[in-house]
């Protein structure tokens, strides 16, 4: 994985703004005011230009992102500063993958009938989370969409290389974003463990991020301390590193169908799904993952697949998310059919045990 650097506010100011023709500022409306980025940023930014791109969506459509490249490329700017959620982070690689394409070219790219070939030489692009779930700050990739079809920009440009982690960027979120977002975190570094692609180095981030996010979830829910914001944001960050590497599987492959068609929060509908795969994958998978499974239930402090489960739906309910798609919506056998055929067959083959769409029905209405 290419080197990235953490750094701080101060550091953001001198090392990479203060050289700065220009700054292209990628983000979102609400929480760079509320969370105090703004006023962090403006410290640090001082007379320095800086353009400011905010017309976007929660689920970025690619024609949000062709007029973010449109304004990037016209601005003129030498860096890219990305400040928010996940979304915001996502426009930010969009822009930086995608500038030096032609506009029509964006789809075809997204599609995978045009290779990449960006232009990044001289630009330098640091992103600042004020959620911490994601860990998009260290992945290579985002996601985008052509109406409702969600498509995975990937390219190593994409990749961060900087990020500041501040844990007090998070507190002015509510509860029920919190937990979504850690949950989501938590569901990416089990799912990097077990992940058929998973290597050395992702697991040995996933299992440093699995006993943070144990811990400091219900805390991180339900109070403003600084010091387990902090954890949180290590934790997430860790939980993007592992899953940079590794990509996701099964649950998170189901979970977008769900956010599209119920308007559940990402992370909480990977959450939905997560559970039935604990017993799935331990009575299922071969020698090496029925070890990383068991090694799974070490890091979260229990004995099976089944204990895991009854952890996981009580962590669930600690913090106010639901543990059940049918505690959401009304779901039927057809829906959860439609959904099943709805999963991106490139992470099912991710996932480490073959899963038939029987089994996908089955963690949707379980």
């Amino acid at each position: 994985m290419t080197d990235q650097k953490q750094i701080s506010w101060a550091e953001l100011g001198r090392d990479y703004l203060s050289h700065a023709r220009g700054i292209f500022l990628v983000a979102g409306t609400g929480s760079f005011s509320a969370s105090g980025a703004k006023a962090k940023f403006s410290a640090v930014c001082g007379d320095i230009p800086a353009v400011r791109f905010s017309d976007f969506t929660e689920n970025p459509q690619l024609s949000e992102i062709s007029a973010g490249v449109r304004l990037f490329e016209k601005s003129g700017c030498d860096v890219i500063v990305a400040i928010g959620g996940g979304s915001s982070i996502d426009i930010a690689k969009s822009v930086h993958i995608l500038a030096g394409h032609a506009t029509g070219e964006h789809a075809a790219i997204l599609r995978g009938e045009k290779d990449l070939e960006p232009a990044v030489a001289g630009r330098a692009f640091i992103a600042v989370p004020t959620t911490f779930g994601t860990g998009s700050e260290s992945t290579q990739f985002a996601a985008v969409y052509i109406g409702d079809a969600k498509y995975s920009l990937s390219h190593p440009c994409g990749l961060p290389g900087a990020y500041v982690l501040d844990p007090a960027l998070a507190l002015s979120a509510p509860p029920v974003i919190r937990a979504s977002t850690a949950i989501d975190a938590l569901c990416q570094a089990i799912e990097s463990y077990w992940a058929k692609d998973g290597s050395k180095e992702s697991r040995a981030y996933a299992a440093k991020a699995i006993p943070l996010l144990r811990d400091n979830i219900e805390a991180y829910v339900s109070s403003d301390d600084l010091d387990v914001a902090a954890n949180m944001a290590e934790a997430a960050n860790l939980s993007g590193r592992a899953i940079n590497v590794s990509k996701t599987t099964a649950p998170h492959a189901l979970s977008y169908g769900i956010t599209k068609r119920y308007g559940v929060a990402h992370g909480q509908a990977v959450a939905l799904t997560l559970p039935a795969f604990f017993t799935l994958n331990a009575d299922r998978g071969d020698a090496d993952t029925k070890a990383r499974m068991r090694e799974i239930f070490d890091l979260l402090g229990v004995k099976d697949g089944a204990a895991a489960k009854v952890w996981f739906t009580g962590l669930l309910a600690a913090t106010g998310l639901k543990a059940r798609l049918l505690e959401i919506a009304s779901v039927s056998v057809d829906d959860a059919e439609e959904l099943a055929a709805q999963v991106n067959l490139e992470r099912l083959g991710n996932h480490p045990v073959t899963l038939t769409s029987n089994d996908l029905i089955a963690a949707l209405l379980a």
